[in-house]
């Protein structure tokens, strides 16, 4: 028996999770359904992308005919049941509350129940630190993620009297409800603030007064990063290496430095030679689903960009970088830069 792994209150027992329901693999035989099978209606075939959250996500279901879902031997969901990922997103689950049949696909289990856990509490140690610590436990540790059914069977879960599971799922029902409420304020106020913040640029940059002038106009260079991203990236900083940005690190709030790479110096000298950011200079993503955020380069060291980033390179002497990045940032500036997106794709 492994090691328990901490001592409990009385009146609590670990137990191991096959004592305490049942498991069922999907059927992995002849009857499998492949994608060819899938239909426009009919029974929902549940896969891993299927499940968010804790719950099983019913815009984005698969169907197989009936005769099909009839022919599986096993991988037959009903009410109540929990659904466990087995391969990837190992430890992804969802309690079915909503579908009253179903087949699961292969990298699914089933858990069900019996009477002596609620299924809130099952849910809260799914979501907990143990069941994840014990997930890695028995992680086969190949290149796919991945446990067997037999592995989740060993998992250990302490288990209180039904009274004090009630009594447990109520108190996080209260704080779970408090955090909905701070994250609701919070979204709340954010909007708020950003609503605030573009009045504010718009009362600025909407008055009839200003002239307006190209970005070429004002500037000394207009130009982005590297077209040909660098072969050979480094995930660690090094003698002799630069960071390398691309659209991700540029944020309305500011340069996002978490998760860089880095490139050799002399693939940098290539790159920084036609596109050398400076402080303060202007940043602009130019492509992609987040076209237009802009911020001010707050690096004060060489560093090579990817094209999906341009830069802007004013005269100082006739624009000031902090009253450009106002403008940029404001719906007039957006709507100037979006009016002009090119292509479908990016």
């Amino acid at each position: 028996m492994a090691q328990e792994l901490y001592e409990l209150p009385e009146g609590w027992e670990w137990k191991e999770l096959g004592n305490l329901t049942s498991l069922e693999n999907g059927d992995r035989g002849k009857n499998y359904p492949s994608r060819k099978h899938y239909v426009s209606e009919g029974i929902p075939f549940i896969t891993a992308a299927n499940i968010a959250d804790g719950i099983i996500d019913s815009t984005s279901l698969n169907f197989i005919q009936e005769e099909k879902f009839s022919a599986l031997g096993s991988g037959k969901i009903k009410m109540g049941d929990f659904l466990f990922c087995l391969r990837g997103s190992l430890g992804k689950f969802a309690h079915n509350t909503s579908l009253k049949e179903g087949g699961i696909a292969s990298s699914l289990v089933i858990i069900r129940s019996n009477d002596t856990l609620i299924p809130e509490f099952l849910s809260s140690y799914f979501r907990s630190h143990l069941c994840e610590s014990q997930i890695k436990q028995y992680d086969n540790g190949s290149a796919q993620p991945n446990l067997s059914s037999r592995n989740v069977k060993l998992f250990k879960i302490p288990v209180p009297p039904l009274a004090e599971q009630e009594r447990i799922v109520a108190k996080l029902d209260a704080l779970f409800s408090r955090i909905d409420q701070a994250i609701a304020q919070l979204q709340h106020t954010q909007a708020q603030t950003k609503a605030l913040f573009a009045s504010a640029l718009d009362a600025v940059f909407e008055s009839e007064k200003h002239q307006y002038k190209t970005l070429k106009e004002i500037s000394n260079l207009v130009t982005d990063g590297t077209h040909h991203s660098p072969k050979i990236q480094h995930p660690e900083a090094g003698p002799e290496r630069f960071k390398y940005l691309t659209s991700k690190n540029v944020k309305f709030h500011g340069l996002k430095l978490d998760n860089l790479t880095y490139i050799d110096k002399d693939v940098h000298e290539e790159i920084y030679n036609r596109c050398p950011p400076e402080y303060l200079d202007q940043l602009i993503t130019k492509d992609g689903a987040m076209t237009g955020t802009c911020c001010l380069n707050t690096l004060d060291e060489p560093y090579s960009l990817l094209s999906s980033v341009a830069l802007i390179k004013l005269k100082r002497e006739m624009m000031e970088p902090h009253f450009v990045n106002y403008f940029l940032r404001s719906p007039k500036g957006q709507n100037s830069m979006l009016e002009d997106i090119a292509g479908a794709a990016i």
